[in-house]
């Protein structure tokens, strides 16, 4: 493939890499308006919803930190926050419905997509470590890899360069002018 082809395929998951950290972060601020219901039936009902608020908070905030920072570790440490908060909140949501099944389902659904989109943001962390070490990361631009590889050959001495400084570094030290 040509490079112009390469570094567009590059952009193009660039920029797909970038919307969905934006849709993640999103839907991180959207899980933490959890807290303020979990709180409400803190105040309401029962104590143990603090200890659900406190929970969900540590979710939004490893997700969001892993989304920003792009590690997998600190996604993972969401999906185990999530997983347990799923458990309690179920447990709670179950004592006071009486059944099981509809307090899973219910607190299930919006816990499924937040775990769908941090399965999502790994995918997107993997494939940009594997961005980073393409040629021409972050900008893939044919014109800016050019430049970029000019300015590292002119950095590069010819041997005859290198004799000339030497020759003009002892003329400094001695005070004469030899020939070339």
């Amino acid at each position: 493939m040509e490079l112009e082809e390469i570094y567009s395929q590059n952009r193009v998951a660039l920029k797909k890499i970038k919307k969905q950290s934006t849709t993640s972060c999103v839907l991180c601020g959207l899980f933490l308006c959890m807290i303020l219901f979990e709180l409400y039936y803190a105040v309401m009902i029962s104590p143990i919803f603090v200890l659900l608020a406190v929970i969900a908070a540590a979710v939004s905030v490893t997700g969001f930190i892993g989304i920003t920072k792009n590690d997998n570790h600190w996604s993972t440490a969401s999906l185990i926050l999530l997983a347990v908060h799923l458990l309690v909140f179920t447990a709670i949501i179950s004592d006071s419905l009486g059944d099981v099944v509809v307090a899973l389902v219910m607190s299930g659904s919006g816990h499924g997509v937040f775990a769908y989109f941090t399965y999502r943001t790994m995918q997107s962390n993997k494939k940009y470590h594997w961005l980073e070490q393409q040629e021409g990361f972050p900008h893939f631009e044919v014109k800016q890899t050019m430049y970029d590889m000019d300015k590292r050959q002119r950095e590069i001495k010819d041997p005859f360069q290198i004799k000339k400084e030497q020759i003009e570094s002892r003329n400094q030290s001695s005070g004469q002018m030899e020939e070339l």
